[in-house]
């Protein structure tokens, strides 16, 4: 089957794409919803998206549409991890919310001033009023400030560290300090107003009743205990975002980045204009859809264990007294909420150019996530409670719920193959290869798949997604490099070592008709890096590149599929007598084969063998036997000869080995059988040990092997052309090195 497989891609060479909607379990109740999401990204040019469904806290349709980016044709998938934007709100209310269940923060205290829960100084030209604001204040979007005071927002920010002279990374503090200056507009606890600063201060708060750094805290007591590993804060420029992290839909270079000397940035100003660590708290979080819809199933008890208490779970759709809101909707404790015909729905909506993101629990135990890179680009900065925002968002809101309307029980629970129990599991770590300047690609797998995976070392131009376990990118410089990898999960750790050898640039020298694209050159086959090469005449000469095995593949005359691989200094020429060549210019040539070896040295290892046989026009016998004529070395050393899986047979001149005068480091032959006239032939200048794969070695015309230069002899068991095992054995021919019969003491009776 494996050879099959081989010259399916030779004769081919076209690879299987895969799935567009990868992550996707058939359902018809989901047409509607799949549908209208393809529709929905197409009609506003979005490149991509992710939709995951939960039911009662089991997800039950997770799909990805379109490119997470377009220029590598990269698929968004359900686990794409993705910026969402202002979901992270959710994200610091919910962790928040973690500490007042536990007794060690309330609500109802005074957030700033002398007795504040916050130790920002308030400057004498604060408000008076500033005294006043309440944590609940700020958790509801209430404490008084108007929208157009907000230091966080992108461009106030850029003048704050301007005025400041502050170099990047920021100090958060430093926005939420510059706050405390702006004039309130309203008396605190009155009136709604859309703030991206409050998480920031909320975000702070954590930190000091934790003892520990935000994100940290986050990961700890939000995110482990559900099992999640993937989500983390997003970074700000282009070339620091995360492998595997979409593009964003962006626009003409127009603003000016906030790190010195980058000009003008385009439109999504999170690639250099905010500052994504330093607005973490409000907009900065990395998700994927499913890794949020988990999240959102925890959150509203949906999913055992309950994240939070029933009181604090009442938060996110109580509205608070004496609270004015927009139209009916207000933002409550991160969340925002509004009343449908059949129930109510609280959730969120995330938007900055270029990401578009919504999260919320629907009636009858429904939850959905929608990720996507890019959004209505005409659109205005939304700012307002975002369930009767814009056109667009109300276009996801109405397109969801429609999709979504009287949707039966579904039955199974995707969550479980993603996030399975147990300490996580390598597999890929072993030995893989790639050339200076080639896009290179190999995958490292881990199970369960609530798994990250990284690594400390480095290889310049390659990177591994912690998600996918992909290390991808262009090697910049050749070597061998030994990676050490982690897989890290909520159980637990696993480690292994990857061997990458990265080569410079090239291709092997080849004289004769050969099929060698790039595709299949600085692979791996069975543990060792090859150029592999298919013979396509009766006459080929190959040179190896340096470090680099030549893996030359052809039929021999019994219609098998073999292989003469050679590795270290040397030249290997292959002759086929009785050649049979097919028209189809990619397919391999078949015929009796002869070798020689020139030019090798003690670090040159030759092997023949059979890897099977190929269903063809040609008569196959199948016997799984690699034949040949006979092997000739014309140098005065090589290394290793390795012809365990093979028949050296003919019947003119010499069936075997001709290797006369030349030392040999160690040898394994499997079969020789000499016909007709042909001489069966051992023959070395020196070598430490002959070892016979089990053979009787009785010869056709019953001729003794002439033998020279074997100095020991070793068998071991070995296998018949249908697979059954053969028995240690004696050989039963006769041995004569220079006329004297040497079988006695190459195998002395027993």
């Amino acid at each position: 089957m494996r050879a099959r497989i081989l010259i399916l891609l030779w004769v081919t060479l076209v690879a299987l794409a895969g799935a567009s909607a990868a992550g996707t379990e058939k359902n018809k109740n989901f047409d509607a919803l799949t549908q209208w999401m393809e529709d929905f990204l197409a009609r506003y040019e979005i490149p991509g998206g992710a939709l995951a469904v939960t039911q009662g806290g089991r997800l039950v349709y997770a799909q990805g549409f379109g490119l997470a980016n377009p220029e590598t044709s990269e698929n968004f998938e359900p686990d794409t991890l993705t910026r969402i934007g202002s979901l992270s709100k959710l994200v610091t209310a919910s962790a928040l919310l973690k500490l007042v269940d536990r007794g060690g923060v309330d609500v109802e205290a005074r957030a700033f001033g002398p007795t504040g829960l916050l130790p920002f100084p308030v400057p004498g030209e604060a408000d008076p009023r500033l005294t006043n604001v309440r944590l609940k204040d700020l958790f509801t979007m209430s404490s008084g400030w108007k929208p157009q005071s907000d230091t966080s927002s992108p461009f106030a920010t850029l003048n704050v560290l301007l005025d400041s002279g502050s170099p990047l990374p920021a100090n958060r503090d430093l926005i939420s300090e510059a706050m405390l200056t702006k004039p309130l507009g309203f008396d605190p606890g009155t009136t709604y107003a859309y703030l991206n600063i409050s998480p920031i201060f909320l975000a702070k708060l954590i930190s000091l009743k934790s003892g520990k750094p935000y994100e940290a805290q986050v990961i700890e007591t939000l995110l482990l205990p559900v099992g999640l590993r993937a989500p983390r804060i997003g970074t700000t420029r282009l070339a620091d975002r995360q492998l595997g992290e979409p593009i964003y839909a962006d626009g003409e270079p127009t603003y000016p980045s906030l790190y010195p000397g980058e000009g003008l940035v385009p439109l999504p100003y999170a690639y250099g204009t905010l500052d994504l660590p330093l607005i973490a708290p409000t907009g900065g979080w990395l998700f994927s859809a499913v890794d949020f819809a988990l999240l959102m199933s925890h959150l509203s008890a949906e999913r055992k264990p309950a994240m939070l208490s029933a009181e604090s779970r009442g938060r996110f759709s109580t509205r608070p007294a004496g609270v004015q809101t927009w139209q009916d909707t207000a933002t409550f404790y991160g969340f925002h909420t509004e009343a449908f015909e059949n129930g109510s729905v609280w959730g969120k909506y995330g938007s900055m150019p270029g990401v578009a993101a919504w999260a919320a629990s629907l009636p009858n135990g429904l939850g959905v996530t929608i990720v996507m890179n890019g959004r209505d680009q005409s659109a205005p900065e939304v700012f307002d409670p975002p369930f009767a925002g814009t056109t667009f968002d109300q276009e996801i809101r109405d397109g969801i719920q429609t999709a979504l309307k009287d949707l039966p029980r579904v039955s199974g629970d995707m969550f479980r193959s993603r996030y399975q129990p147990g300490r996580p599991a390598l597999v890929g770590t072993a030995l893989a290869a790639g050339t200076v300047g080639v896009a290179f690609s190999h995958p490292l797998t881990a199970l369960p798949k609530n798994t990250v995976i990284s690594t400390t070392g480095n290889i310049p131009g390659l990177r591994i997604n912690p998600l996918t376990g992909e290390l991808r990118g262009t090697p910049k410089e050749a070597g061998r490099y030994l990676l050490p990898i982690t897989a890290t999960n909520i159980q637990g750790t696993a480690q292994g070592i990857l061997e990458v050898l990265i080569s410079e640039p090239g291709t092997p020298v080849i004289a004769g008709p050969a099929f060698c694209p790039e595709k299949f050159q600085n692979v791996v086959r069975d543990g060792r890096v090859v150029d592999e090469v298919v013979m396509l005449g009766a006459n080929l000469t190959i040179r190896p590149r340096s470090g680099i095995g030549a893996r030359v593949i052809f039929l021999d005359a019994d219609g098998d599929l073999v292989v003469a691989e050679m590795s270290g200094p040397g030249t290997l020429a292959i002759q086929l007598d009785n050649a049979v060549l097919r028209a189809n210019a990619k397919f391999p040539a078949r015929g009796d084969a002869a070798f020689v070896l020139a030019d090798t040295t003690a670090e040159t290892t030759f092997r023949f063998y059979s890897v099977g046989k190929i269903n063809g026009p040609y008569p196959a016998s199948g016997d799984a036997v690699a034949t040949a004529r006979r092997v000739t070395v014309t140098s005065p050393a090589i290394g290793r000869l390795f012809l365990g899986n093979s028949r050296l047979q003919a019947s003119t001149d010499a069936a075997g080995i001709v290797a006369t005068g030349v030392a040999a480091d160690s040898i394994v032959v499997g079969e020789i059988n000499a016909e007709a006239s042909a001489v069966p032939s051992l023959l070395f200048g020196q070598t430490r040990t002959v070892v016979f794969s089990g053979s009787k070695m009785l010869q056709a015309n019953s001729q003794p092997i002439q033998v020279t230069g074997i100095t020991a002899v070793d068998t071991y068991y070995g296998a018949d052309a249908n697979g059954q095992v053969i028995a240690d054995q004696r050989p039963s021919a006769k041995f004569i090195d220079n006329g004297q019969d040497i079988t006695n003491t190459l195998f002395p009776a027993p």
